[in-house]
């Protein structure tokens, strides 16, 4: 059984997907925990994340096209500078 009806979500840049994530969740009965909706409290991202995980009995990671290691957006500028030329 799980420790409780409490459900982190792992989510990116795409805030349409995580809300209608998040509402069907809560469809289920289930408390939904945004790590970005917690209050920071002085507290690092690692040690929000932490304190977050001892509470929950699952955990949902939602991938969208859109993301790429960072926002799509900033992926198509391209690099700050380009990568050196070894000779």
């Amino acid at each position: 059984m799980p420790k409780s009806n409490k459900v982190f979500i792992v989510h990116g840049h795409d805030e349409g997907a995580l809300r209608s994530l998040a509402r069907f969740l809560e469809k289920l009965n289930l408390e939904v925990v945004i790590l970005k909706e917690q209050p920071n409290q002085r507290r690092t991202i690692i040690e929000k994340y932490e304190a977050s995980a001892e509470q929950v009995g699952f955990a949902v990671v939602l991938l969208t096209p859109d993301d790429v290691g960072s926002s799509a957006a900033a992926t198509s500028q391209g690099t700050a500078r380009p990568p050196k030329r070894h000779l």
